[in-house]
């Protein structure tokens, strides 16, 4: 069951002024998390376990929020992971950093592009 969710779930993330939304659906439910821009920390890769813990997923996305992990993009590979973390690094002004704090590779010079 675990795994045909991920397999048919939809999420959408939006960057707005003053908040992240995520939305995620599956099996015709929709799940809403909302992140004000002021509490987000930032963006990271971890190799910690976060839901959705039955995914196949080593490496997982998640933002920093508060002192907890929101987790995202359970069913990305790796790759896609640290696109969509540049790419919310890239729209939130946030940075990513990996599981010691240090900035993630390439998402550095992002800024440079601006």
């Amino acid at each position: 069951m675990g795994l045909s969710a991920l397999a048919f779930a939809e999420e959408t993330i939006a960057v707005g002024a003053e908040e992240v939304t995520i939305e995620t659906a599956t099996f015709e439910k929709t799940r809403v998390r909302r992140i004000p821009l002021n509490e987000l920390r930032c963006w990271r890769e971890t190799y910690l376990p976060l839901a959705p813990w039955w995914t196949w997923a080593v490496k997982r996305l998640a933002a920093t929020v508060a002192g907890r992990l929101e987790p995202m993009a359970g069913a990305a590979g790796p790759k896609d992971k640290r696109l969509i973390g540049i790419a919310l690094s890239r729209a939130t002004k946030k940075p990513l950093v990996d599981d010691w704090g240090r900035a993630v590779p390439g998402s550095d010079k992002l800024f440079l592009c601006l």
